[in-house]
């Protein structure tokens, strides 16, 4: 079942919100020009802990995602697929990436400059127009292309809107305990339409 979850004025880890943190990969092209209005997909998404799940779900009715609810008391639960995070009304931003190298199995490292400084990537859009009526929209995740680190922060004065399938939703532990890493951290190389060309060499 699709939901779609109002996340307007929202901080991003906020114990009854949604989780874009820690390692939560972000699909979408990075624009010289930041758009009006911005959808991201996101891997790997959390609903935190004192989400309020009967104000979209009937979990009378679905029994498999109440289960997960009652076992995950104090604890995220993982969306084991892809969520759209649309932001309407942006006014300014800036990124920061930092590609990683992804050649060596389970060892990932930061590539890095001459001086042995970790390599970083910024752009900037229209700070100057940020004013005390944005809100700020912050993500400390992974970015697919270039595939890294990515320090993202958006200020928009419009709906933001986050859609994902309730189906996708799995136990924390089950998600990171899961030995099919491809199913879970990496599960988004299995996406012919978003990842079949950026990930072809991703070693899981």
């Amino acid at each position: 079942m699709k939901i779609k979850v109002d996340l307007t004025r929202e901080k991003f880890d906020d114990i009854n919100g949604v989780d874009f943190y820690d390692g939560k990969t972000l699909f979408f092209d990075i624009p010289t020009t930041l758009p009006k209005n911005l959808e991201i997909e996101v891997w790997g998404a959390s609903l935190m802990p004192e989400f309020d799940w009967t104000t979209y779900v009937n979990l009378e009715e679905d029994t498999r995602l109440r289960e997960i609810i009652d076992r995950s008391k104090s604890i995220a639960i993982q969306i084991q697929g892809f969520g759209k995070l649309r932001l309407e009304g942006l006014v300014g931003g800036n990124i920061e990436v930092s590609p990683l190298d992804i050649t060596v199995k389970e060892d990932y490292t930061y590539f890095r400059d001459r001086q042995g400084q970790i390599l970083s990537f910024r752009r900037e859009w229209s700070m100057e127009s940020v004013d005390s009526t944005c809100y700020e929209y912050g993500f400390d995740s992974k970015v697919a292309f270039p595939f890294g680190h990515c320090d993202l922060n958006l200020y928009a004065k419009g709906n933001v809107v986050f859609e994902f399938d309730t189906d996708d939703c799995v136990h924390y532990h089950d998600y990171v305990l899961n030995p099919n890493r491809d199913e879970t951290y990496f599960g988004f190389v299995k996406c012919q339409e978003l990842a079949s060309n950026t990930f072809k060499d991703f070693k899981i």
